[in-house]
């Protein structure tokens, strides 16, 4: 039996885009083999994964200074939601706006797929999250490491990072232009025609979920901002991409409801 995230746990047709694509990675045998290699899987695991319920959430803060989430679980009052940043959501309408500025079909599209496949990595992260705490575990045991990040080390063999256009606040109003991955030494950024558009439109092997396609330029760790070439369309959108971490923002968060009430 494989672990996948239940079709139903969200309404939302952006949520279930990035479900569907969630579970294309899960159904990778390298994938499916490793989670269960590393985390307790079991009958109850199951029995919890049915009742999963993805949602968007406002982050609510314990003061100003405090990060923002990407996304985010509950430790202890209830383990089976998984929260979105409502951002993206909101991203998602300022795009389909008629007064959105950039009014390019095709660069609109584009940041779509960008985000809808970011997601489906992040509900997987969570995932991870969940995993343990159903194993009767409120912290990630040394074994694992960090759980979300051990799914994307299983799948990406690096941490996976959501690129922006510039280095300022995370809003609705922020361009998400690529996804990269942070190795040891190194920062490679994901195709958009050779990977991220065929994870999207399922057009990719599941076989090959595992086997990131990257541009062709390496970029140091160090200087994701340096501009590169304009050699090809990609490189020339790419140029100035930052990783949103160093916009002030956390991947994910434990959360207990007890702290924000």
């Amino acid at each position: 039996m494989k672990v996948q995230i239940p079709e139903n746990s969200t309404d939302d047709e952006f949520l279930k885009l990035a479900v569907e694509i969630s579970n294309r990675y899960l159904q990778n045998e390298v994938v499916q083999s490793g989670i269960k290699k590393k985390f307790s899987i079991n009958e109850k695991t199951f029995e919890n994964i049915k009742k999963i319920n993805l949602v968007y959430s406002e982050q609510l803060k314990l003061n100003s200074k405090e990060p923002d989430n990407l996304g985010w679980t509950d430790r202890i009052l209830d383990t089976n939601t998984i929260h979105v940043n409502n951002i993206f959501r909101k991203r998602f309408d300022h795009i389909n706006t008629k007064s959105y500025k950039d009014t390019t079909r095709h660069k609109k599209e584009r940041e779509i797929k960008i985000i809808v496949v970011y997601i489906s990595i992040l509900l997987l992260h969570e995932l991870g999250h969940l995993l343990v705490r159903w194993s009767g575990k409120i912290d990630s045991p040394e074994a694992i490491g960090e759980a979300g990040t051990c799914i994307e080390l299983i799948i990406f063999n690096g941490n996976v990072r959501l690129l922006l256009d510039s280095k300022s606040k995370w809003d609705e109003n922020k361009q998400h232009i690529g996804i990269g991955i942070e190795r040891e030494n190194e920062f490679r950024i994901l195709s958009y025609q050779d990977y991220i558009q065929k994870v999207y439109d399922g057009s990719m092997s599941i076989n090959l979920y595992n086997e990131a396609i990257f541009v062709k330029r390496k970029m140091d760790s160090h200087s994701i901002a340096k501009k590169v070439s304009d050699e090809d369309q990609e490189h020339h959108e790419l140029k100035n991409a930052v990783p949103i971490e160093s916009c002030g923002v956390r991947r994910c968060a434990f959360i207990k409801i007890s702290q924000i009430e």
